[in-house]
């Protein structure tokens, strides 16, 4: 599945997620709190790796979502 082949680095992170996603094309980012509410958006492409900066995120427990050609998946993850 998408979500499977979503890896995330450093879990928990303090200011930089890197997202890899092996030959995914990611045509973009969602990342939600727990409550369900969008935080932050990123409408980059990539196929391999991907720098998100977080440090506008408040402490607390994420989830990533990302959009790709084969459909959605997602992945959490803490931020400090």
């Amino acid at each position: 599945s998408v979500s499977e082949q979503l890896k995330l680095a450093p879990n928990p992170v303090h200011d930089v997620l890197s997202l890899t996603a092996k030959n995914l094309n990611v045509e973009s980012l969602e990342i939600f709190d727990l409550s369900g509410k969008l935080v932050l958006r990123s409408n980059t492409s990539f196929s391999d790796q991907q720098n998100l900066d977080v440090t506008s995120l408040k402490s607390g427990s994420y989830v990533l979502v990302a959009q790709t050609k084969w459909g959605k998946g997602s992945t959490s993850f803490v931020k400090l």
